[in-house]
């Protein structure tokens, strides 16, 4: 079993960041970009937010939030596998 993907889009300057969000997307990942009202740099997760890859767009403290959340998640766990 894959485990799922995460991807977080800090701040930065250039769009390297949306080429893998648009990758984890296309495999059902999730993928959080950092608002730019919190960004030093927010050309990054600007262009990743728009090219509709962002499931969520948060500060800092809410995605380290969120990720715990997710990983917390049921479907996020293996599944051990049972004996034939």
């Amino acid at each position: 079993m894959r485990r799922p993907l995460h991807r977080v889009i800090l701040s930065g300057t250039a769009s390297d960041g949306t080429s893998g969000c648009l990758a984890i997307k296309a495999v059902g990942g999730i993928t959080l970009a950092q608002d730019e009202a919190t960004a030093k740099y927010a050309s990054m997760p600007r262009s990743a937010v728009e090219s509709g890859s962002i499931d969520f767009v948060l500060p800092p403290k809410a995605i380290a939030e969120e990720l715990s959340r997710i990983e917390k998640h049921p479907l996020h766990r293996p599944r051990a596998h049972s004996p034939r």
